[in-house]
């Protein structure tokens, strides 16, 4: 009679095989889901997003607030909301003088302003946000009229998009003149200096100014004269006179860009002959300096104090710098808009910082040439 032999390892027990089961299970299941976590990473990492600011501010003010009682108190968040308000209650105080005073004088006449500057030559970035942020605004400040470098008469460069646009949205729009020359990419002296120095061409440059406005139907303009070579301020002040005179003939509004503690702006004149002084509190650190930001809070409010003691305050825009620039070991190599300096630091991987003592953003990043591996460029953004 044959006898049954059994197999080796052989068992009757249902429990290996459900031992065996559940371990595949599991072994499938760890399977699925890194190859879920490795398609969601690759998909991420191939569609970069610029950061949700609305969200990273509402985590600003919650690190920032020392009332808060999940926030231990410090020196920087104490400052933080001491300033916040002190601003609140000036602002307050400020409305409740305006309110009483709104008849006294004509500067507390004058609308709000809600202003940008627009640049079509950057269309790239600026007609889409110009689309994007013109619900925002009430006034806009484009770059079209230049010096003719060759003519020194006025010369125009509006672009049909951008205008369709501020007239659909019911803008008002101040074009931006400037000595701005394009063959050195760099404001020009030289180039304002014919037109402020000789006042016959003073005079029908000025002219074609008007003329140019009422043909366009536009509001005002914005002057933007830098890096000036006159011995004093004495020619730019005069050639604010008399186009403040021709415009506000025509019932349209004077505006200037100005920097901060600059001797090529007498202040408290120009005041008389503008409606309104665009404070340009940026540039802080800027090409002819080393890295650092690009406007303090402090410095800001240094440049605006100083300014509100010679000019009166209710015709002060304060300009807002939206902007970066880099650094290659301690020398300038260019400027940044807000998105390329958040995109750079995205695709290098960089740990940007916001300084609690500058309010600026900075991240810093080292370039080693192929080579020589010595040769290390040490780059630093400030934003």
């Amino acid at each position: 009679m044959s006898q049954e032999v059994s197999q080796i390892f052989q068992t009757s027990k249902a429990t290996r095989w459900k031992s065996v089961k559940w371990t595949l299970r599991v072994l499938l299941f760890t399977a699925i889901f890194f190859f879920i976590v490795l398609v969601v990473a690759l998909y991420s990492g191939s569609l970069p997003n610029i950061p949700n600011m609305e969200a990273r501010a509402r985590e600003y003010k919650t690190v920032l607030d020392p009332s808060n009682p999940l926030v231990l108190k410090n020196k920087q968040n104490t400052t933080f909301k001491g300033f916040k308000n002190f601003l609140f209650n000036k602002f307050k105080t400020d409305s409740i003088k305006r309110a009483n005073n709104q008849h006294s004088s004509p500067a507390n006449n004058l609308p709000l302003i809600r202003a940008a500057f627009y640049t079509p030559w950057n269309g790239n970035t600026s007609f889409p946000d110009l689309q994007k942020n013109v619900d925002q605004l009430n006034t806009i400040i484009p770059e079209w009229f230049f010096i003719d470098t060759v003519t020194h008469k006025l010369q125009t460069r509006i672009d049909s998009a951008g205008l369709a646009l501020m007239r659909q949205k019911k803008l008002t729009i101040l074009p931006l003149l400037t000595n701005f020359n394009s063959s050195k990419a760099d404001f020009d002296g030289k180039l304002a200096h014919r037109i402020l120095s000789d006042t016959i061409a003073r005079n029908k440059f000025i002219n074609q100014i008007v003329d140019t406005l009422s043909f366009h139907h536009f509001q005002g303009i914005n002057i933007d004269f830098e890096n000036l070579i006159e011995p004093t301020n004495t020619a730019l002040t005069g050639f604010q006179k008399k186009l403040y005179e021709s415009l506000h003939a025509k019932g349209l509004l004077v505006t200037m860009d100005v920097e901060p503690k600059n001797n090529d702006y007498d202040y408290k004149n120009l005041s008389n002959f503008n409606d309104y002084l665009v404070l340009m509190a940026y540039d802080e650190h800027n090409n002819s300096t080393g890295p650092g930001p690009i406007s303090a809070q402090k410095w800001i409010e240094d440049a605006v104090t100083w300014t509100a003691d010679r000019v009166n305050p209710s015709k002060i825009i304060l300009g807002v710098g939206a902007f970066g620039y880099s650094w290659n070991n301690g020398k300038y190599e260019g400027s940044l808009t807000y998105n390329d300096a958040i995109n750079k630091a995205k695709m290098l991987n960089g740990s940007i910082i916001y300084d609690d003592d500058t309010y600026n953003l900075h991240y810093n990043y080292n370039n080693v040439d192929a080579s020589d591996s010595e040769d290390i460029s040490r780059h630093e953004v400030w934003f």
